[in-house]
């Protein structure tokens, strides 16, 4: 099986990758636009875009050139097996909707709000085949989540010695946002990428660890010791020695001259006795009623959106003294809560694979470049799921994004074993 200068394997193969060089450029920069703006929100810090709807008018857009063009053969990379868990925990979310404790809302959730994200999920597993792709679409994100964090450490403002910024994220949120892409700044700071490259990369990475300490999320300060804990103490080509050195005396040297709450987030240390844990309506609370209302319901839970619903009927059943509707304010119970056993299952098994992949390929890849991505991918996965796991964020881009980003790396990499006569397993 041959191999053509552009790193496809040729017809017969059945990781072939045909959609991006069949449709031309055209359609890759509208879907790195649809990208800039589906990540980066620019019309929290531009308010004038929002009646435009920038994420839904990128995504018709490229949607629309891209099936002027469309070949059937293309799906072909739907079969990858990421890919179909991801499909069959769209279908439990829509089984999840006749069993609903809020109908409407699931139907929203999944057919109105969901739909973008599918959407943007095919069109990427189908045009980003190639490594130089992969690339172009990390810096955007990584670009844009640093334009965000500009925005909001520049114009944000402080709730209870707090910073939040716009309607969408609160402070926890904000947090999460930038977790996810901090790690994936460092593919571009060493000195084979332009200068430019360089600094706009430090520069989001040094700003989203400060909207990090500003916000004062504690499940943010611990995700993002998860992350850097797997570059710090894993031996990379991304981040040499000598500058996860400095990184640890720069962060240190911040700590002691900033103003940052450092009280709030050593509380890490002290969360028995924290009343945002252990209190009713408290996060051990709501997770327990979570469990439960799983357990009852474990074919389709309580419906995709309905975790507040349950919480708020438990609480009627018991005569609570709090009978307020609250989030799951963790990824993992809020998913198995609404879709039941099997959606959690799948849930967590896209994750782990997700993983896997990354961490097989910062072993296994031949590209220095397939290489770092697989390095700073383990890192960005892990401290943007840590974060979740303290938020309500199982339905969110950010994390489907790093499936789909999974999806295209395990196919990189098995291109690259196959050459060695191996075979790349999940």
């Amino acid at each position: 099986m041959k191999m053509n200068l552009n790193g496809h394997f040729g017809k017969n193969n059945a990781l072939e990758s045909t959609s991006a060089g069949e449709k031309g450029g055209k359609v890759f920069f509208l879907f790195c636009l649809w990208t800039l703006v589906s990540l980066s929100r620019p019309q929290d810090f531009f308010p004038a875009l929002a009646p435009l709807r920038p994420a839904l008018t990128m995504g018709v857009l490229t949607l629309f050139f891209y099936f002027l063009n469309f070949k059937r053969k293309s799906l072909i990379v739907l079969k990858e097996k990421q890919v179909r868990y991801f499909f069959l925990l769209i279908l439990i979310m829509i089984l999840s909707i006749p069993t609903s404790l809020y109908i409407t809302q699931s139907l929203e959730k999944v057919f109105l709000e969901y739909t973008t994200v599918v959407a943007y999920f095919v069109i990427f597993v189908l045009i980003v085949d190639s490594i130089d792709k992969i690339y172009k679409v990390l810096f955007l994100a990584c670009v844009g989540c640093g334009i965000y964090s500009f925005f909001t450490v520049m114009s944000g403002t402080f709730e209870s010695g707090r910073l939040e910024f716009g309607s969408m994220f609160d402070a926890n949120d904000l947090a999460f946002f930038v977790l996810c892409f901090i790690p994936l700044n460092l593919i571009f700071i060493s000195k084979d990428n332009k200068l430019l490259t360089r600094i706009l990369c430090l520069t989001a990475l040094l700003l989203g660890i400060v909207l990090i300490f500003l916000s004062g999320s504690r499940g943010g300060m611990l995700a993002l010791g998860f992350a850097f804990s797997a570059i710090l103490f894993r031996k990379t080509i991304s981040v040499k020695k000598g500058f996860k050195i400095f990184a640890v005396i720069a962060g240190a040297l911040m700590l002691s001259v900033s103003s940052i709450d450092t009280d709030r987030l050593m509380t890490l240390f002290t969360l028995k006795q924290d009343y945002n844990f252990t209190s009713e309506g408290g996060r051990l609370d709501l997770w327990g009623i979570g469990i439960k209302a799983m357990l009852e319901n474990p074919l389709t839970g309580v419906g995709v959106g309905s975790f507040p619903n349950a919480v708020g009927n438990q609480r009627k059943r018991l005569d609570a003294d709090t009978q307020a509707w609250q989030r799951a304010h963790n990824s993992v119970i809020q998913i198995g809560t609404e879709t039941g056993v099997f959606g959690l299952m799948l849930f967590l098994m896209l994750s782990w694979n997700v993983a896997k992949i990354f961490a097989r390929t910062s072993r296994e890849a031949t590209s220095i470049k397939l290489k770092k991505i697989g390095e700073m991918g383990l890192a960005g996965f892990l401290g943007m799921f840590t974060a979740a796991f303290f938020l309500s964020q199982a339905y969110s881009i950010y994390w489907a994004f790093y499936i789909m980003f999974s999806v295209v790396v395990f196919r990189f990499l098995s291109r690259e074993l196959a050459l060695e006569g191996k075979k790349a397993k999940l």
